[in-house]
């Protein structure tokens, strides 16, 4: 997109997802994919443009009304020399299987909330769907508490870091944050990222990291509550 919303290059993704809106070049992006006569409300490509900033937001696909996929869009910004964003890259991706596991783990925890209450035996019964949901996922999930204690994670998760159970056998996140950073090619930005987290572990998060052995993996952060109350999060 170049800064004024119009749609420069699309690649055959977008051309395929958006099929009944070609063609995408050359009108506003929010024209020919959301049918609107102004910029969405909640635009991460207009957040991208007025802060010089990496933005993401997750939508519902075709209407909060009817979600029937969910999409995340992150917008990074092209800048010259002196800072003046001239354009954006929207990369759009479709999280649909991630958001059913995050709806899954959403209702897992109401329901832990209500057996508590009760303190019956179903609790049981239900970890081990849990589990189950979270072992059929295609994403590494890791669940740790605001004192770095690891909740819960998946084998997914495992085998995506490379990571022994050894070192997850006592349960301390530091050391797991640790042994990631010594696979990133630059883990400075990886440190910073963890660190707001642990700061502010009510904000959801993104990043990209990048491995010495030319993996890249996206990381997301939400926040775990019970009630109302965060408790960690889960990445």
């Amino acid at each position: 997109l170049d800064r004024d919303l119009n749609v420069l290059r699309v690649n055959a993704w977008m051309e395929k997802m958006y099929a009944s809106n070609n063609p995408l070049i050359g009108h506003k992006c929010y024209t020919t994919l959301a049918n609107k006569e102004s910029p969405c409300s909640w635009c991460p490509s207009v957040k991208s443009i007025e802060t010089g900033q990496v933005h993401s937001e997750v939508i519902p696909y075709p209407s909060a009304e009817e979600p029937r996929h969910w999409r995340e869009i992150t917008t990074f910004p092209l800048k010259e020399e002196d800072g003046m964003v001239t354009g954006i890259i929207e990369y759009v991706k479709d999280i649909t299987e991630r958001k059913k596991a995050e709806l899954v783990l959403k209702e897992y925890n109401r329901n832990l909330e209500q057996e508590l209450q009760e303190r019956t035996a179903a609790i049981v019964e239900n970890n081990a769907l849990m589990y189950a949901t979270l072992e059929a996922t295609a994403d590494g999930i890791l669940v740790v508490s605001n004192d770095e204690t690891i909740l819960l994670y998946n084998t997914r998760f495992i085998n995506l870091f490379q990571i022994s159970t050894s070192l997850l056998s006592d349960y301390d996140n530091r050391k797991v944050v640790t042994f990631i950073s010594q696979q990133l090619k630059d883990p400075h930005p990886y440190f910073l990222k963890t660190e707001q987290m642990r700061e502010q572990p009510h904000l959801d998060y993104f990043d990209l990291l990048e491995f010495q052995d030319g993996r890249f993996f996206e990381r997301y952060a939400k926040p775990y509550q019970l009630d109302t109350k965060i408790v960690g999060r889960v990445l």
